[in-house]
This record gives structure tokens, sequence and C-alpha cells, in this order.
């Protein structure tokens, strides 16, 4: 049984990007990403569609990225959080 996402869920204009073109975005490998979403590292929330041999394709919004990388600002004395 399939289950529908409420349509506020996820917006039209929010642009999701596949896990490749989001390690490009954090500036990191492809690898790296899998591995943080595997082990749960770091909580970037992430959509699986589909169920292929890898458990499918995952996708992340833009805004999470841009959210966790604010998170990790670090201040020019190499401490964290300018906020």
């Amino acid at each position: 049984m399939r289950t529908k996402l409420p349509p506020t869920t996820v917006r039209d204009n929010e642009g999701y990007l596949a896990a490749p073109a989001a390690a490009r975005f954090l500036g990191m490998s492809l690898g790296t990403l899998g591995q943080w979403r595997f082990h749960k590292r770091y909580p970037i929330p992430y959509v699986r569609l589909g169920r292929g041999k890898r458990g499918g394709r995952c996708f992340y919004r833009k805004s999470d990225l841009v959210k966790f990388m604010e998170a990790h600002v670090m201040a020019g004395n190499g401490e964290a959080g300018l906020r």
C-alpha cells in the first residue's frame, strides 16, 4: 500500500538535489555523504525513493543542506558557532 504525502510536506519550489548533486553542493565526495547517512553521523534529512538493489535513490532539500552548513560555521578562532 502506498502512502501519499500531505501536500504541505513537499513543495514544488523547494528544490531537491539527488545525492551526487548534494555531495557536490557540500563540497564532499558521494561516499562520505553516504557514510554519514548510513551511520547517522549528522542528522541531514533526506528522502529515499524506490527500492532498487541499494535501497533506491536519495534526495536532499537544498534548504536542509544550507541549514546544515550554517549550523557548522566556525568563528575565525576555530570555535564553532557564530550565532
